[in-house]
């Protein structure tokens, strides 16, 4: 007993060490390590090659994630060092980047971390707003090298000076404007003045004080009289001038122009100094990104695509951008789910094409190994020749992609079509012609529509200074009718280029037009996109005006300070959310393309593997007339583990009697049997595998049957030129089987998936294979054929036959891939299998339909919308 105790305690300490120095324990902190790439979606190539956008959707803040990142880069050091793996300790390097030279924010730039640059004339200084850009020009300075390096180009800072002397011009004339209105108050107080001394002179009371009649008399009311003439004179010179004074412009109308200036020379600034921000920010943190993408890379290729590691990296990368970017309201679940996912999506499809690469690989270097080199080499010639039609269709999808997005911009940048007046009531402009700023262009003249309605509305509001109740209710009115004209109700009463076509313009008589389709897809998501934040922002003006009407319906002299305090600083907030979704907007369509072009580069994929089996495995021609002995290959890509020893499988054409030591059975809900107790397993059927595919079978719910007493067996009875296949599994055997054949199978059996590129799986049609394992008890699989049942085990010269005919085999059976390689025959013919003579453990059925396509079918996934 006093030996037990520390041999336990040994026995536990060693397990808790290989737990703690298990390599997924490394990848997992190396996961962490790279979240922060993730985080902003530059995960390059990958993210390149998929098109992701050019410009960055989150914010990540990198000064606490030093902090943290210490942990994980410590203890992944530890397991590289337990396990000796360089590799590990490669991945790694990330981390160490991430402490050491990484800025403290990457990434987008937010809102509030932007210049803020009060706008309003009573706080605008044009002397404060030139320091500003001074420090932007230095800024400039500072890294002018690196910004001449790396792109984008960033734009002197001529226009903003521009801007600045505007608004400047803008608020002397407001000045101006409001001394003038000074000057006429005081000019009227002259007048009245003058007007009032000219009729106590005409009453002549002072001279009548002064001497009832006489000399003295008359000499005082001829000079009163003369200084009634020079007063009415002087009058007549101060009326010209208020004349003057109230034909000037006032206040009220120079106020606005001094607005709509300044939040322009604001919204200007502000976007160089985001286009800088992140520009230094992200040439700063290029060693760190170039070492995660590497480390992505490398950790997608060793941990796989459906692995707990891959899991660990989209949750971290959830949890930075929510940390990072908190407070996020979640106002609006669309645009904010969309904006906090679609790093994650970047991040799954590229690990999604990697993997695909990936395992082509792994899974047919056997090839290198099983062929002669030459026979190999000569194979991906020709196998790339007749595979060329995959990357053209390709090649003219992107194009076409790009060819809607090109006449889009040119619709609103109004380069191709004449917009007329729909330019100056919305300028978007251009801001870099050599890359792609449509968002950046966009969001910028959509903070300019919004100063401008502010401006405009600020005029508005003023006339209900003052003013009766009416008056009041008119100002309200007009102001809404500002922002419904600035902002009307469809894009496309701003752009008329941008109406969708009707979809009967989109169908001739005989043929479609695909580009008008697109179109209309496109104008009608977009305009969808531009009535959300437009409505909203309606809304939320009209009830803001609705709540100072009441407030100031009694009491209206304090209406048109109430009106402008309620419309000020809306502006700020429409234009903030609309970034918002306008960002959404593009990550949206942006989303529908990456996922368009991942599967597009899995599909072609597949396809040259589809060919390149078909190839390899081509009998002698006119050019290579060399003869090979080709090997027979598994389909599935693991190592067989059934042992070598003889199957029973049999075929029963009327009745299956079920074995006691095979029960209880989980069957297929279509099927009854007799003698048995059956019960639908709710729970378990939508806790077992293969989903999709089991309701694509009819086989998402799945009962439990077992029999109803020990003296009776259950039995499965087929129908009219159908019969049962029973495969009784071995202990540590493994079969895979079809799940549109499936009838019914030992509950005690473990149900597998197994993901395939090789060459012979392929051939079926799909890269998913069910498989269904014995522990240490044999189970039976029962299956259904729609005919005849051939077994290739048993026959010195099996069939070659269709591989869609499969029902079910056994993990070490091989085959041989049969098919001419005419072009034609492979794009139009299926290829046929040939299994190993009595080795291959096969069931076909003989009477399923074989499709009529080749890889045909995969050419035509790719022109699918």
């Amino acid at each position: 007993m006093g030996v037990a105790v520390p041999s336990l305690f040994l026995k536990t300490h060693r397990g808790l060490s290989a737990l703690a120095t298990d390599l997924r324990w490394g990848y997992w902190c190396v996961a962490l390590l790279i979240a922060p790439a993730a985080a902003i979606a530059v995960l390059y190539p990958m993210s390149w090659i998929l098109g992701a956008v050019p410009f960055f959707t989150t914010f990540v803040d990198v000064g606490w994630l030093k902090i943290v990142a210490i942990v994980p880069l410590l203890a992944g050091a530890f397991i590289a060092q337990a396990n000796r793996s360089w590799l590990l300790a490669v991945m790694l390097i990330p981390g160490l980047l991430l402490s050491l030279t990484t800025p403290e924010h990457i990434g987008t730039v937010r809102r509030a971390d932007l210049a803020q640059i009060p706008y309003y004339p009573e706080v605008y200084d044009p002397a404060v707003f030139g320091e500003k850009i001074d420090k932007l020009d230095q800024m400039v300075a500072h890294g002018a090298w690196i910004f001449s390096v790396f792109p984008p180009h960033v734009p002197t800072t001529e226009k903003l000076r521009g801007l600045n002397a505007t608004a400047a011009e803008a608020k002397t004339l407001l000045a101006a404007a409001t001394d003038a209105v000074a000057s006429a108050t005081r000019v009227e107080t002259q007048i009245a003045e003058l007007n009032a001394r000219n009729v106590a002179l005409a009453a002549g009371a002072e001279c009548f004080r002064q001497a009832s009649f006489g000399f003295r008399y008359f000499a005082c009311i001829q000079k009163n009289q003369q200084s009634i003439s020079a007063n009415r004179a002087q009058i007549q010179a101060l009326q010209q001038h208020l004349a003057n004074l109230r034909a000037a412009p006032t206040p009220e109308s120079r106020y606005p122009i001094v607005v709509s200036a300044a939040a322009n020379a604001k919204v200007e600034f502000q976007v160089m100094e985001r286009q800088i921000k992140e520009k230094s920010a992200f040439i700063a943190a290029i060693p760190y990104l170039f070492a995660s993408s590497l480390a992505f890379a490398i950790l997608i290729y060793r941990a796989g695509f459906r692995s707990s590691t891959l899991a660990v990296l989209l949750l971290s990368t959830i949890a930075i951008d929510v940390f990072s970017n908190r407070p996020i309201s979640f106002d609006d679940q669309i645009v904010d789910g969309i904006l906090v996912l679609y790093p994650v999506f970047i991040c799954t499809a590229s690990a999604f094409v990697l993997r695909f690469l990936y395992r082509s690989y792994l899974d047919n270097r056997i090839i290198w190994k099983r062929f002669p080199r030459e026979r190999v080499l000569n194979s991906l010639l020709i196998t790339t020749l007749l595979w060329l039609p995959f990357p053209l269709v390709v090649a003219g999808v992107v194009v076409f992609n790009q060819w809607i997005y090109t006449e889009l911009s040119d619709i609103v940048y109004c380069k191709s079509l004449p917009c007329g007046i729909e330019q100056s009531s919305f300028p978007i402009y251009d801001s870099d012609p050599t890359r792609d700023t449509l968002r950046d262009d966009v969001n910028a003249g959509i903070a300019r529509q919004f100063a401008r309605f502010e401006a405009e509305a600020l005029s508005n509001a003023e006339a209900a200074r003052g003013g009766t109740q009416e008056v009041v209710n008119a100002a309200k009115a007009k102001i809404m009718e500002t922002y419904n004209r600035i902002l009307p109700p469809n894009i496309y009463d701003i752009f008329p280029a941008l109406r969708p076509p009707r979809l009967s313009d989109c169908f001739g008589f005989i043929w479609v037009d695909l580009p008008c389709i697109g179109k209309k897809i496109v104008y009608e998501k977009l305009n969808d996109a531009y009535r959300g934040p437009r409505n909203r922002g309606h809304d939320r003006l009209q009830g803001k005006i609705n709540e100072i009407g009441e407030q100031v319906k009694d009491v209206v002299e304090n209406a048109a300070d109430s009106l402008k305090a309620g419309v000020k600083g809306q502006s700020e907030a429409a234009a903030a959310y609309t970034t918002k979704a306008v960002d959404a907007t593009f990550l949206g369509f942006n989303v529908l393309s990456v996922g368009q072009m991942a599967i597009m580069l899995a599909v072609v994929m597949r396809a040259f593997l589809l060919a390149f089996g078909r190839v390899v495995y081509r009998p002698p021609g006119p050019v290579f007339k060399k003869r090979v002995v080709m090997p027979y290959l598994t389909i599935g890509h693991s190592d067989p583990v059934s042992p070598d020893c003889d199957e029973t499988v049999t075929e029963e054409k009327k009745k299956y009697k079920v074995s006691f030591g095979h029960t209880p059975l989980i069957a297929k809900r279509a099927y009854s049997a007799a003698d048995a107790k059956q019960s639908t397993v709710m729970w378990k059927s939508l806790t077992t595998r293969w989903f999709l595919r089991r309701l694509r079978n009819r086989c998402l719910f799945l009962k439990r049957v077992e029999a109803m007493s020990s003296s009776k067996r259950l039995s499965f009875s087929s129908g009219v030129g159908r019969s049962y296949v029973a495969w009784t599994i071995r202990p540590g055997a493994k079969v895979y089987f079809d799940w549109g054949k499936f009838v019914a199978m030992s509950e005690h059996l473990d149900l597998g998936k197994e993901i395939t590129l090789r060459i012979g799986g392929l051939t079926l049609g799909t890269t998913m294979h069910a498989s269904l394992s014995a522990g240490s008890r044999e189970g039976i699989l029962i299956l259904e054929s729609g005919g005849n049942v051939t077994f290739s085990h048993d026959q010195a010269n099996p069939d070659v036959d269709s591989p869609f005919r499969l029902m079910a085999w056994r993990d070490d059976a091989a085959f041989k891939v049969v098919s001419p390689i005419h072009i034609t025959n492979l794009y139009l013919d299926g290829p046929s299998i040939d299994p190993r003579p009595r080795a291959a453990y096969v069931a076909l059925d003989t009477g399923r339909e074989i499709p009529s396509f080749g890889i045909l079918r995969e050419l035509c996934m790719l022109l699918r919308p």
